[in-house]
C-alpha cells in the first residue's frame, strides 16, 4: 500500500517497480513474479511481460488479524507481553487467535486495504499516547 501518498508517489512506485522487473527480465531467464496491489499494476507494460490480474475474496479472520499484526508491532506487543520492549518478530498464534476473535476484525471484512487503514489509525493512537506521555512526564 501507499498509505497517504499522492497520485505522483504511487506513479513513480509503479515506474520503479517496472524498471525493476524490466532490469529482472534482461538478467534472468525462466523469471516468475507474483506482484499483489489494490488494483491493477500496469506491469504488463513492461515488454515481455503479461499481465493477468487474479480478484481474491476477502482473508480468513485469522489471515486479517496475522496481516494487522505484523503492520502495527506495537500492537502486537501489547497483546503478547505489554512489559517488553520489543514485540516479536511473528505473532504467537496465541495473539492472533486473540485479536481474530475481537469484534473489530470484523469491520475489517478480511480486505486487505481496510487493515491497512485500521493500522493506520492505530499507529497513530500510540503515536499520540506516546506523546501525551512523554509531555507529562517532562
Amino acid at each position: 500500500g501507499f498509505g497517504g501518498q499522492g497520485v505522483a508517489a504511487k506513479i513513480a512506485a509503479r515506474e520503479r517497480c517496472r524498471s525493476l522487473l524490466q532490469a529482472l527480465l534482461e538478467s534472468c531467464s525462466n523469471i516468475k513474479v507474483l506482484i499483489t496491489c489494490s488494483s491493477g499494476s500496469g506491469i504488463g507494460l513492461v515488454p515481455g511481460v503479461t499481465e493477468q490480474v487474479v480478484a481474491l475474496g476477502p482473508m480468513t479472520p485469522s489471515d486479517t488479524a496475522y496481516l494487522l499484526l505484523q503492520r502495527a508491532p506495537e500492537l502486537k506487543r501489547r497483546l503478547h507481553d505489554p512489559l517488553k520492549l520489543q514485540p516479536p518478530r511473528i505473532a504467537p498464534p496465541s495473539v492472533v487467535v486473540k485479536c481474530a476473535s475481537h469484534p473489530f476484525m470484523k469491520r475489517l471484512n478480511g480486505m486487505p486495504y481496510a487493515v491497512s487503514l485500521a493500522v493506520l489509525l492505530i499507529n497513530k493512537l500510540f503515536a499520540s499516547e506516546a506523546a501525551a506521555k512523554a509531555a507529562c512526564e517532562a
